[in-house]
């Protein structure tokens, strides 16, 4: 029976025990589930996670720290990859992610039809849901993928609504809210801590690729993530990262914290970062920098934060378990 190992970093969200819940309920009884929450909360603010199951085949384990004590999101995913104990396949979460009956199945089947013979990631900015009278509805239950363009001095990718497929798709991409690898991609290719927001799926991509790992999306629908974009005033948004109340507590600011990581992540971007956090077979980084130039016109060479326009902020509204943890 193939385990599977769980990541989900939470940054004071209530939508967390409503993820847990889905991950258990449409999972089938063919796997066991080893669930790792990171919660970076307010002790008024914990939430209880289903149970772990009588018989061992799911095991939830929450793990609390305080967020002004938070160094980011990737230093939160490092946090819980370090209870990485062997399992056969690592699954990546947002807090917020809604999955689909027998999730499970579709995504070992398209790992095993995924037609290359190089370890493969499926990654996805999975369709959106909304809360609808307390109940998560999703409107367009159908897979997705991946069109990356230029913005400001790194590539983003924006999500394509697409149809079932045989096989899953090539993609030149990583989603940090949706990711299913083997195991050993927590060893591979580990979430380097001092990352912290701008720049981190891209630089996952670049390095997931020159580790020697292949991309792509799921074939199926799979799952829903919660509609990003609200506006900062819609009610009962949750709290992010970098807002004031928290931020102002910690040694290093957000501000500070995304000017020395971009630094990195541009290095990265460029090819110039080596070794476990960056760059690891050069002729695939070569290989992957030229095919996002031929598919987009995207020129990784240019990825330098430091050559950003004056007052030319980038930040986007990627919602925090997206980002922040």
């Amino acid at each position: 029976m193939p385990s599977v190992f769980v990541s989900i970093a939470n940054y004071r969200d209530s939508e967390v025990k409503d993820t847990v819940r889905s991950l258990m309920e449409n999972t089938t009884s063919n796997v066991t589930l080893n669930i790792s929450v990171f919660s970076q909360c307010h002790v008024e603010e914990r939430i209880n996670l289903p149970l772990s199951s009588d018989n061992g085949t799911i095991i939830v384990k929450q793990t609390f720290v305080s967020p002004d004590q938070s160094r980011g999101l990737c230093w939160a995913r490092a946090q819980i990859q370090r209870e990485y104990s062997g399992e056969d396949f690592y699954l990546q979460l947002d807090s917020h992610v809604e999955l689909a009956p027998r999730w499970d199945e579709i995504l070992l089947r398209d790992y095993t039809n995924a037609a290359t013979d190089r370890p493969v990631v499926l990654t996805a900015y999975l369709p959106d849901y909304e809360r609808v009278d307390g109940q998560r509805l999703v409107r367009e239950k159908r897979p997705t993928h991946f069109h990356v363009v230029q913005n400001g001095w790194r590539p983003e990718a924006r999500q394509l609504l697409g149809y079932p497929h045989a096989r899953p798709c090539r993609a030149f991409f990583f989603s940090a809210h949706f990711a299913f690898a083997r195991g050993r991609f927590v060893e591979d290719v580990p979430y380097d801590p001092e990352i912290f927001f701008e720049g981190e799926e891209i630089s996952m991509a670049i390095r997931a690729y020159s580790c020697g790992y292949d991309l792509r999306t799921p074939s199926q629908y799979v799952g829903a993530h919660l509609a990003r974009h609200y506006p900062r005033s819609k009610p009962g948004l949750r709290p992010l990262f970098w807002d004031p109340e928290d931020d102002a507590k910690r040694s290093l600011s957000s501000a500070d914290r995304n000017m020395a990581s971009e630094i990195k992540v541009g290095a990265i971007l460029r090819g110039e970062c080596r070794g476990l956090y960056g760059i690891r077979d050069e002729s695939r980084y070569i290989e992957f920098r030229d095919l996002l130039r031929d598919h987009y016109g995207v020129e990784l060479e240019r990825a330098d934060p430091r050559l950003r326009q004056p007052g030319n902020a980038d930040r986007t509204e990627r919602s925090q378990g997206s980002k922040g943890a």
